[in-house]
């Protein structure tokens, strides 16, 4: 029986271990600031509009993976008076971690402050 206890702790300690070690590679190798151009070209793309991220965007690991985004404006079309569609001083979004095992995503939800 305390060889299985044994087995069962450092399986599961490896596997902490190696999540950990994702973690750290995740965030150390990818700066999801590099991906603002893109999401801003395809945003224009999909929608003719113009967003502006001005805030930074960084990565978050607790309840869920995700990113969390800083200041952000959405702009109305040209026709409008109105320059701004929507601002946004933060947004979050996440999604489950273990359906990414099985290649699903699952979003855990998009959180809003501050909009206007």
């Amino acid at each position: 029986m305390t060889k299985i206890l044994k087995k069962t702790g450092l399986f599961l300690g490896l596997l902490f271990l190696l999540a950990v070690i994702g973690i750290g590679i995740l965030v150390t190798c990818v700066s999801p600031n590099t991906f603002k151009p893109m999401i801003t070209a395809q945003v224009l793309k999909h929608t003719g509009r113009e967003l502006t991220i001005d805030g930074d965007i960084s990565w978050t690991f607790f309840p869920s993976i995700g990113l969390k985004v800083g200041h952000m404006i959405f702009a109305n079309p040209a026709e409008f008076k109105q320059k701004v569609f929507a601002e946004i001083d933060q947004a979050t979004i996440g999604v489950k971690l273990l359906p990414l095992l099985h290649a699903k995503i699952e979003s855990t939800g998009i959180s809003l402050r501050g909009l206007k």
